[in-house]
């Protein structure tokens, strides 16, 4: 009785954990990028700027987009028109420690999109670059 009691609980958390991520796939054609800007004081935080540019609106019609994980962090993303997301995020001082816990391990060079299909909730892996904040400041 026992064992079928752990079999029952093995099982029941076996199913609950949607939390799988998919790599290496190519579902969105994007160009994603962040910028950090600075802390205006001292003892402030920074702050990242996530953007994904999409190529085609059209592959987002059957998925809502609802966040990132980057850096340790989940942010909602904002829509800013029909190709462009946002979404910002507070980085750590140097050396502070977030209690923040994600459930996934990423490079900082990565972010992992949350998104659901059909009511399912998905997660996939993609590379994200740091652009220069200056680079699209007007002069």
């Amino acid at each position: 009785m026992k064992n079928l009691f752990l079999i029952i609980i093995f099982i029941m958390t076996g199913c609950n954990s949607n939390k799988f991520l998919l790599k290496n796939t190519s579902r969105f054609t994007f160009e994603a990028f962040y910028k950090v800007t600075p802390a205006a004081i001292r003892e402030g935080n920074s702050f990242a700027l996530v953007t994904l540019e999409f190529a085609n609106p059209d592959e987002l019609r059957d998925i809502e987009l609802l966040g990132i994980y980057f850096k340790e962090k989940y942010a909602v993303l904002k829509v800013k028109d029909s190709v462009n997301y946002q979404a910002s995020i507070i980085l750590p001082k140097d050396g502070e420690r977030t209690d923040e816990k994600i459930p996934f391990e990423i490079q900082s060079n990565e972010i992992v999109i949350s998104f659901k299909k059909s009511g399912k909730q998905q997660y996939e892996l993609y590379k994200i670059k740091q652009k220069n904040y200056f680079e699209t400041t007007p002069r």
